[in-house]
């Protein structure tokens, strides 16, 4: 079976794939995990006392993966935790939780929002709305192949 691959799709993938690369580089010199790295993200992003199940839905990294870092990080003092409703927790920061956003966490989150501000005027707005477009026909593409 041959396939010839698009220049578009090719270039696509390797832009994703540099990018995931990226945010592990980034988790890495902060001394996290991936995960440990986007619950505290989430933390700042969702504000603290969100839950662990829409920590794992947002970022797209199962609930045990979520639950397992959590705990870690509730072991190392950064988070507590509390029983929501059933199985559901919410994460808290701790005063040293907080220290380490401070120090780890806000400053990816500032280069992030330069990166936007850099842009040309709707060219973020622009380049989110395409990229959504792809996410939205991808995942309509992969559901209708079940």
């Amino acid at each position: 079976m041959e396939y010839k691959e698009s220049p578009e799709l090719k270039e696509i993938n390797r832009l994703i794939k540099e990018l995931m690369d990226l945010y592990y580089e980034v988790s890495l010199k902060s001394s996290l995990s991936e995960s440990a790295f986007d619950i505290l993200y989430a933390l700042v992003s969702m504000g603290s006392g969100c839950m662990q199940k829409d920590i794992a839905d947002y970022y797209h990294v199962s609930r045990t993966t979520i639950n397992s870092s959590a705990k870690k990080l509730e072991e190392q003092g950064y988070l507590t935790m509390q029983k929501g409703h059933g199985k559901n927790k919410h994460l808290f920061l701790t005063d040293a939780g907080k220290k380490l956003v401070s120090e780890k966490i806000i400053p990816v989150m500032q280069m992030e929002a330069g990166i936007f501000a850099e842009m040309k005027p709707g060219e973020g707005k622009e380049f989110l709305r395409l990229f959504q477009e792809y996410i939205r026909i991808y995942r309509e593409r992969i559901v209708s192949r079940k």
